[in-house]
């Protein structure tokens, strides 16, 4: 199934054997993931969050205000 945010560029599994003495070992296995953002989703959330905010705080300002048009905002 593929991931909207992430790219998976290779996985690898490693299986390791660690001796302790006459009779202890010790098995692991080691995981190495590479993977790769999707930047448009993460730049395009942030964009939209922005210009959004921006605009808001312009008009609570009165910056964008009209001769003939105004936003009456009570807070």
């Amino acid at each position: 199934m593929p991931n909207r945010e992430w790219n998976l560029l290779s996985a690898t599994a490693r299986k390791h054997l660690e001796n302790y003495g006459d009779n202890d070992t010790f098995p692991w296995i080691q995981y190495s993931f590479v993977m790769q953002r999707h930047s448009s989703l993460y730049e395009a959330t942030l964009g939209v969050s922005a210009l959004s905010k921006t605009f808001i705080v312009h008009i609570k300002l009165g910056l964008l205000e009209h001769t003939e048009y105004s936003l009456y905002m009570p807070y």
